[in-house]
This record gives C-alpha cells, sequence and structure tokens, in this order.
C-alpha cells in the first residue's frame, strides 16, 4: 500500500477514537460492550495498518459488521443481546444479591438516539475504511 494509504487509513482511525473517547468522556455517554469492541477493532486495525493491509481490511470489516449487529440490537431486530453482563456473585442472601445488581453498572444503548446514530455512522465509516484500504491493496498489483 502506498503511504499515503497508511497514513489517511491511520489518521481516520484516530479521528474515530476520538470521537469515541469524546463521546465517551466529554458527553458523559457510556460505551456499552458493542461499543467497546468496536472500539478494540480501531486500535487493533491501528496496528494492522502497517503490519499487514489485508488483515486491516478484514478487521474493518468485522468493525463494520459490528456495528450492524449494534443497530439491530439498539433497533431491537434481535433483542439487546450484550446488555445484561452482570457478573453475579456468591451472595450469602438475597439482601445481599439485591445490593449488588442494583449497584452495577449495566450500560445500554437499547433507548438512546445518539447510540443509534453513532453506530450507524460507523458502519459506513467502517465499511468506506475497508473498502479504501481493499483498493489501496489493488493498486498494488493492478
Amino acid at each position: 500500500m502506498h503511504v499515503f494509504t497508511h497514513m489517511s487509513i491511520n489518521l481516520c482511525i484516530i479521528i474515530a477514537l476520538c470521537i469515541s473517547f469524546f463521546v465517551q468522556y466529554g458527553l458523559d455517554i457510556q460505551p456499552c460492550v458493542l461499543c467497546t469492541y468496536q472500539r478494540y477493532g480501531y486500535f487493533f486495525a491501528l496496528i494492522l495498518a502497517y503490519v499487514s493491509p489485508i488483515l486491516c481490511s478484514i478487521v474493518f470489516f468485522v468493525i463494520a459488521g459490528i456495528a450492524g449487529f449494534h443497530v439491530g440490537s439498539i433497533l431491537n431486530l434481535w433483542g439487546n443481546v450484550v446488555a445484561c453482563d452482570v457478573i453475579i456473585n456468591t451472595a450469602s442472601s438475597i439482601d445481599v444479591l439485591k445490593t449488588s445488581l442494583m449497584a452495577s453498572n449495566i450500560t445500554t444503548c437499547a433507548t438512546d438516539i445518539t447510540s443509534l446514530i453513532l453506530a450507524s455512522g460507523n458502519v459506513l465509516f467502517a465499511t468506506g475504511l475497508g473498502l479504501y484500504s481493499v483498493s489501496g491493496i489493488l493498486k498494488k498489483f493492478f
């Protein structure tokens, strides 16, 4: 891949990560599990952009798939599958269990329009980055 392609892909990844951190820390909207998985994908793609452009392209399409699943989960097409990730400890009584469950922080995107907009945008963004990186790979051969 051309150096400009590497730099522009890395710039787009950094922009995506900055947006996600701004939403989390600036707007105080906590990420759900699927948001976090997408973020991990971008970190992974940042490393793979120079190591293996083909794997980087695959990671972008995986991120787009996770984001698409996220949109479906927000729209309740298959239910909010990953919202109930509470770890139940070994409680000695019902009261201790209830207190533990009430104190746990469950983040869900099921009712948040901001999450729907961000996840939908991420489907397009990650797909675009995947196609752009594939085009950079194909330019090398043609």
